[in-house]
């Protein structure tokens, strides 16, 4: 009895790290993805009584931090007015942020119903799309540039990444040592 209260609480504590992990990532969409360097910060500051972005209202001190979130909405409010290569470059990072808002909430459907395997398999294909967007960003010197250095929603996408993957192969080997123990039960 003592042996499987101890296997149900590693089950629980397997599962819920995996928890934890995808919780972070969604969390990290609400906080700056990037945020401004001090130079640049001041400058947004001597406009923070400015409108900067008028389709979204947005002052200089709007833009001091952006989410994953607040850069779908700068992108896809700027898209109308974008020419050629940056049209589709807003085309191209709404529809890499779109995709990884959707495998997070996929990724946390499967940790809740507890399957392990497309819980792995969408945390490293998020994984994938998210790098790919970091990329770009850094590619173009949106971010790494003099403007924008990474900010905590960057850091704890990559600390959610590692502690739900963690997570969801712990609790896939406790679930196939469970299914071997089984077997050899019956």
């Amino acid at each position: 009895m003592h042996h499987d209260l101890r296997k149900e609480k590693m089950s629980l504590l397997s599962f819920g790290t995996s928890l934890v992990g995808v919780l972070m990532i969604v969390i990290s969409f609400f906080l700056p993805f990037a945020s401004a360097t001090a130079e640049y910060g001041e400058k947004l500051e001597r406009y923070s009584d400015s409108v900067m972005v008028e389709k979204l209202n947005w002052t200089g001190g709007d833009l001091k931090a952006l989410s994953l979130l607040k850069f779908a909405r700068l992108y896809s409010s700027q898209f109308s007015e974008s020419v050629d290569t940056d049209r589709i470059i807003c085309m191209i990072d709404v529809t890499l942020i779109c995709i990884i808002a959707l495998f997070s909430l996929l990724t946390l459907l499967f940790v809740v119903l507890k399957k392990p395997i497309p819980t792995i398999v969408f945390h490293v294909l998020n994984f994938v799309i998210f790098r790919a967007l970091a990329f770009d960003l850094k590619d173009r010197n949106v971010v790494g540039g003099n403007n924008y250095h990474w900010g905590a929603g960057y850091v704890l996408y990559h600390i959610g990444f590692l502690v739900g993957i963690a997570g969801a192969v712990w609790f896939l080997v406790r679930k196939i040592k469970q299914k071997r123990m089984e077997a050899k039960s019956e």
